[in-house]
């Protein structure tokens, strides 16, 4: 929250004689980057300098000027983190309780969390929007529950018969997990969670955790990061999760560092 940043702004162009109509016409610049140098009056390009690298947003014109909109790169940062939110029609969508609320994210490890109830006619738990590496630990209160396996779909999970009570099972393609009771929960359900596990692998340090969010929920390219620097952070293990709130990308920064 204390980065700088220019928020938004314009370069203008004269277009007295037209030129720039075509441009405008048939050229979007927006999402596309936009590098501002800044050289001597008809000087070699190679003795320009960097200004500024910024994100086109879109043009503006009047009689004899065109204006092209832009953001800094960093205002990525305020994409939203959460990117799914649940209809509360009932199965993957969650029961009615649940409409409109946002489909929890986990990162890394994180212990001790409360899982979103997303059908309470089957106990079905969810603890991120895609795939995990692992739930470790489920407890009702100070009770444990035994692991035992993971199924491949998520019809095949809602189908599985527990043996017994006090048991889970995941599928951890989609985030989720169940459990078996004997009636309802007595206390308060939490587990233990390794989180996203996309193409990319799963990671539990802050830098790469990091890195991840700034590429894909951001939407930043690493062309506009200096991807070394992540690597300069913290290395010990770490985690992040966040259920049902509405967050942007630089909140989680400010959270995690």
């Amino acid at each position: 929250s204390r980065r700088g940043e220019i928020t938004v702004g314009t370069l203008q162009f004269t277009n007295v004689d037209g030129r720039l109509d075509e441009l405008i016409s048939t050229r979007s610049v927006a999402n596309r980057q936009v590098t501002l140098y800044y050289g001597p009056r008809r000087g070699k390009f190679s003795s320009f300098s960097t200004v500024s690298e910024m994100i086109g947003q879109d043009f503006e014109n009047d009689f004899d000027t065109v204006s092209m909109c832009v953001t800094s790169t960093s205002a990525y940062l305020s994409e939203p983190f959460h990117t799914l939110r649940y209809q509360g029609t009932g199965g993957t969508q969650g029961d009615l309780g649940l409409t409109d609320t946002f489909v929890p994210v986990c990162y890394g490890e994180v212990r001790n969390i409360s899982p979103v109830l997303e059908r309470a006619d089957v106990f079905m738990y969810r603890v991120h929007d895609g795939e995990i590496l692992a739930v470790d630990n489920v407890c009702d209160g100070m009770l444990p529950f035994e692991y035992i396996g993971d199924f491949a779909t998520y019809n095949a999970l809602v189908a599985h018969n527990f043996t017994s009570t006090g048991q889970y099972a995941t599928c951890l393609r989609q985030g989720r997990f169940r459990a078996s009771f004997a009636g309802q929960p007595q206390w308060t359900v939490t587990c233990d969670v390794r989180g996203d596990k996309d193409a990319a692998g799963y990671t539990d340090r802050m830098g790469e955790i990091l890195l991840k969010i700034a590429t894909q929920r951001s939407r930043i390219g690493t062309a506009n990061l200096d991807v070394v620097s992540f690597s300069g952070l913290p290395t010990g293990v770490m985690g992040y999760y966040s259920a049902q709130e509405g967050l942007a990308c630089s909140d989680v920064f400010d959270d995690v560092l």
